[in-house]
Parts: C-alpha cells; structure tokens; sequence
C-alpha cells in the first residue's frame, strides 16, 4: 500500500531475511526500486500468531509468523519518472535519428519499475511481485467542464502547468 502522505509503500512480505555466509547472522534484503537503490527501510516482525506444529521425527514444534512488514521510504517522485523515462529510452544504437520535431520527452505511460529485494552479500535478487508507476493526479487536464460554479480557473491553468514540473503525479503500486 502507498501511502502518499510520507512518501511511504507498506509490504507484508515472507522470507525477508536471509543468513550471511560469512557472519551466520539473519539479515534483511535491501530494497530497490528498478535501478534506484537501495532504499531505507524499516522492518516490523508482527507478535508471533503461529501455534503448534508436527515438526521432524513427531516433535510438536513452535510454528512462528514468517511474515515481516516492511515499510518503504520512496524516492522523490521526480526521481522516479526520471528512471521511468531513462528505462524508456530506447539504446543509442537503436534510437531514430533527430527529425528536429520530436520534444525529447519519452512517454512513461504504462510503464512501472520492479520492485526488488537484493541479498548484499551476494547481489542475487529477487521480485517481489510487485511494481510502481507514476499517475497523474489530474488525468485529463484540459478545458474545466461546463457549468461548474465557483471554479478557479486561474487554480486549474496553474495545476496543468505544474504537470510540466512533476508536482500533480504521485506514485502506485501495481
């Protein structure tokens, strides 16, 4: 879940730790969002809601919670429609030569970045199913509707203009 307020995801996730080879200790993976990482995170173990389990050789054994819940600090949104649009860009190789009419800006439509969970001891990485878009807060800026009392049109030119700047997008989790 995102929450929009301190630029947060929330995740209930399993299998967030892993034992480094070298200290025997559990560790947290690092988070990363496509190639911008790895984030700061915190970690919440939720109180154990496990009960008893038939463990190996007939021993009833404790069976704790394997959930976490990880809560997320994202980027700067502006940072992530950058990623978004580098992801987008096609390969120098690959790119179409300039016809001078194109404004440069790729379109980030559709696209969304993974979100990953890495072990550092090793780089190896894992999907975590999940993945972030930017949407636009005004989708369909244009002409206000008509017969709309009390609309500030000077407010809704001034919302549009400041889609240029990045400020009327915020992030989703897909």
């Amino acid at each position: 879940m995102y929450r929009q307020g301190n630029n947060t995801v929330e995740l209930t996730v399993s299998n967030f730790f892993y034992e480094n080879p070298s200290s025997k200790m559990l560790m947290p993976m690092d988070v990363f969002l496509g190639n911008l990482g790895p984030l700061r995170h915190r970690v919440y173990q939720p109180t154990s809601v496990g009960g008893l389990t038939n463990g190996g050789g007939g021993t009833p054994q404790f069976a704790g919670n394997v959930y976490t819940i990880v809560i997320v600090e994202m980027p700067p949104v502006k940072d992530v429609m950058k990623a978004l649009e580098e992801d987008a860009l096609p390969p120098p190789s690959e790119a179409p030569p300039d016809d001078g009419q194109s404004t440069g800006a790729p379109n980030i439509a559709g696209r969304s970045l993974p979100l990953l969970f890495i072990r550092a001891s090793d780089g190896v990485g894992y999907h975590s199913g999940r993945t972030i878009t930017c949407e636009s807060i005004f989708p369909a800026m244009g002409m206000p509707p008509p017969n709309v009392p009390n609309l500030d049109a000077a407010w809704l030119a001034q919302a549009a203009a400041d889609g240029a700047n990045n400020l009327n997008y915020t992030l989703r989790v897909l």
